[in-house]
């Protein structure tokens, strides 16, 4: 048995739970791949609640969802989260010693699965996506102690990592133990056959509008560096703030430049799909002098390649040492001109499949996890 501890929530429930929607793609696929390699595995979810005043504990087909109630202030935030703990190890408790515990990392929860893997003896399995005081630039002092976290005191039943890329491999895994890559989620998007067919090249940017990475205002910037024979297009979410500087910024912009540049809201699903196929190149325009850049994949470039589209993207360490590394086009520079260039580089008669890179991608991840569960 696989008991897959997770932020894991299904938007289809009537009780709305806090979590992250890449996060939960990524969860849900990995959890797929479990059960492709006909194992028996149970999501247990620490989510918090946010659309009533307390859930009991919910149980679906294949998941657990954990007893919460929704907080107001620091202090019930707190006693949630000691809540989620105790919850978890009364869980943990009826852990057998031949399962596996696989792990998403958080810090909150780390100390209980800690505690109880040296009473049960489960074999455990640490996803770490990222380090979380590395991404939110804390002190040193605080970062080691969170690298010193997801490596001292779980050697005895720990047998391997899951990774995002090798560079969290190098700084986290000192131990040399087993682990395995896998860079977002695989899964090969059907292919609808739609194209603007207007003569023009299209570019997408779609992401985060949070000006801290930089990656949309440098999508849009470029757009001052390229003809008529091209469109920019903007897709993503942010606040409300960060969504009016953007479009101030498309508006003059827009002025300056032949180029077309189009702002397009927030798109999900099969509605994402359906738009970003219709486009040729995907942008992944991140600041590389980023700190999250140091532990993170940008999976927005394995969306692009999943819906058929050649990828633009900042040359960065963590995508040079990925199994994406020879399929992209790279910019070194975070400069409009530098990545206006690299977009007009792009060469449609390459041969390129990137549907069929992601399912090679997803074929070795396969085969990597069933090695790691045995």
């Amino acid at each position: 048995m696989i008991h897959y501890i997770c932020g894991y929530a299904n938007d289809n429930s009537k009780i709305k739970r806090v979590y992250s929607p890449a996060g939960a793609s990524k969860m849900k696929y990995i959890f797929g791949c479990f059960e492709k390699l006909d194992k028996k595995c149970r999501i247990y979810s620490t989510c918090q609640v946010i659309s009533h005043r307390f859930a009991r504990k919910q149980r679906e087909e294949h998941s657990v969802y954990r007893a919460s109630f929704r907080t107001r202030n620091k202090y019930t935030f707190w006693l949630d989260r000691i809540f989620a703990v105790l919850q978890l190890f009364f869980y943990l408790l009826n852990v057998k010693k031949e399962d596996y515990v696989v792990v998403y990392h958080e810090r909150f929860y780390l100390g209980c699965i800690k505690f109880i893997s040296r009473i049960k003896r489960f074999k455990l399995i640490y996803e770490i996506e990222e380090v979380y005081t590395i991404a939110k630039q804390y002190s040193q002092k605080r970062v080691n102690k969170e690298i010193r976290a997801l490596t001292k005191g779980i050697k005895r039943n720990l047998i391997g990592y899951i990774f995002p890329s090798e560079l969290l491999n190098k700084r986290i895994n000192t131990c040399g133990l087993p682990y395995i890559m896998i860079h977002g989620t695989y899964n090969v998007e059907e292919d609808y056959g739609e194209k603007y067919n207007d003569g023009k090249i299209h570019c997408v940017y779609a992401g985060t509008f949070d000006p801290q990475k930089g990656g949309v205002a440098a999508a849009v910037s470029a757009a001052q560096f390229l003809n008529e024979g091209y469109h920019v297009h903007i897709l993503g979410f942010g606040n409300k703030r960060d969504e009016e500087l953007l479009i101030n910024q498309i508006d003059e912009i827009s002025k300056k430049t032949k180029c077309g540049l189009s702002f397009d809201g927030l798109k999900t699903g099969e509605e994402y799909n359906r738009f970003i196929q219709r486009c040729d190149i995907g942008l992944s325009t991140q600041n590389p002098a980023a700190s999250f850049n140091e532990t993170s994949f940008p999976s927005k470039i394995l969306s692009y390649m999943a819906n058929g589209l050649r990828v633009v993207t900042v040359r960065i360490p963590a995508i040079e040492t990925s199994g994406v590394s020879n399929c992209v086009y790279y910019y070194d520079k975070q400069d409009p001109q530098e990545i206006a260039k690299a977009i007009t580089r792009v060469d449609f008669n390459d041969g390129y499949s990137g549907r069929e890179i992601i399912k090679k991608l997803s074929d070795g991840f396969l085969s990597d996890l069933n090695s790691l569960l045995s």
